[in-house]
């Protein structure tokens, strides 16, 4: 029977990136062509196409989880509802963070990476939403969080930049830092835990646990900028900002 059951998840697995590929390909060529006939304004058609990603996104997380590959544990829904103009940041252990994050919100823009656009899958989508570009200009990616956190609207932003490496400490690049002190945003703090570990950096899909993954994102605090604001230059700040945040995070014991 564990023999069985560990096929069965390498099965699923699979079978769960290919509908979540197909599901791309569906979104991109009937569905999210018809918001963009019907919502003229950006601002708008930007939204829907939002939460109808999160709806996709949780119908996701319910399959992994009803094919047994992870038993999911998700808090601060209510707490992630109420958040404007927030700079949301994570750890980053596994493929499928952002996923399961934006399951849990039902609008957020992300920086994503730029060849995504160009996915056959999943460009169609990722453009409809306004999501930001990765290969943009720093100064102009730096610029375009801002405006967007300065509008009300919250940013999803891994300050690791990729994913971890298990068992390793964390660490951080100062990009988030530089977008929380421009944009005078505080920052929502969730941490992600998957034990046993899975879908990490560098290791192939098929090489599932031994058993099945408890994944666990729980919403921590916000992390008042405010105080970072008063330090005289700002390359102090985003150094102490992103010093403190990612000595936080490693003393959080995340990997286990």
């Amino acid at each position: 029977m564990t023999n069985l059951n560990y096929l069965w998840r390498i099965l699923g697995t699979g079978l769960c990136f290919c509908l979540f590929g197909l599901g791309g390909v569906v979104l991109t060529t009937l569905v999210f062509p018809v918001v963009n006939l019907t919502t003229k304004d950006a601002t708008l058609r930007h939204e829907r196409s939002q939460k109808l990603i999160h709806r996709t996104f949780r119908c996701f997380v319910f399959l992994l989880s009803g094919f047994g590959l992870f038993r999911f544990h998700l808090s601060g829904h209510e707490a992630l509802k109420g958040l404007k103009g927030i700079l949301i940041i994570a750890n980053h252990p596994t493929l499928i963070d952002v996923v399961v994050m934006m399951s849990m919100m039902d609008k957020a823009q992300c920086v994503v990476k730029a060849a995504l656009f160009d996915n056959k899958f999943l460009g169609g989508p990722v453009r409809a939403a306004g999501y930001i570009r990765n290969n943009e200009d720093p100064e102009e990616l730096l610029r375009a969080c801002e405006d967007i956190l300065e509008r009300g609207e919250n940013v999803i932003l891994f300050p690791e930049g990729t994913r971890s490496k298990p068992n390793q400490k964390l660490k951080f690049k100062r990009g988030f830092a530089n977008v929380a002190l421009g944009a005078r945003a505080d920052l929502c703090m969730l941490k992600i835990k998957c034990n046993p570990i899975t879908l990490s950096k560098g290791v192939p899909w098929y090489k599932v646990p031994s058993r099945r993954a408890d994944f666990v994102v729980s919403y921590d605090q916000i992390w008042e900028i405010e105080p970072y604001l008063r330090q005289e230059r700002k390359s102090i700040a985003v150094r102490h900002l992103t010093k403190d945040i990612e000595t936080y995070y490693n003393e959080s014991r995340l990997d286990g």
